[in-house]
């Protein structure tokens, strides 16, 4: 059964910039998807689009693979596992191109794309880092007197 969102335009969590700009750097640049998309290159696969759902007052972006694009409306098969009810792994959903938070493909077996996947690694990398600084305070090496003049 092929689901469709009802949603128009996805909304962006405002209080993350980082997030909101990648956000919109994939929405931006959605066109050399869709050209690469239908023109692949040998060493160009596994293209996906993280789109926003909505289902009641739950919304949530899922990564859909196995994609058919057709004018501004595409569908494809969920491909994450995600709490929206009625959207459910392996389901064929459609929607709107305006409701894609992201894009993703392979190339030579390193990642175009993945804006938002980026953003969120280098969110979770400062977090790991400013938590392990408040567990471990930097202390700095006591200098003799001798040596500061």
């Amino acid at each position: 059964m092929t689901r469709t969102s009802a949603i128009v335009a996805a909304p962006v969590l405002k209080e993350n910039l980082e997030l909101a700009k990648a956000i919109e750097a994939a929405r931006t640049s959605l066109p050399q998807f869709i050209e690469s998309f239908r023109h692949p290159a040998r060493n160009q696969s596994a293209f996906q689009l993280k789109v926003a759902f909505e289902a009641g007052d739950l919304a949530e972006e899922i990564w859909i693979t196995h994609l058919k694009l057709d004018g501004n409306r595409a569908s494809g098969l969920i491909a994450t596992a995600n709490s929206l009810p009625g959207f459910h792994l392996g389901d064929r959903v459609s929607f709107d191109l305006r409701q894609v938070t992201d894009w993703m493909y392979t190339e030579d077996f390193g990642m175009v794309g993945g804006f938002t996947t980026r953003a969120l690694l280098r969110m979770r990398v400062k977090a790991s880092m400013l938590a392990h600084l408040q567990g471990h305070p930097m202390t700095m090496p006591r200098i003799p007197s001798s040596l500061i003049h």
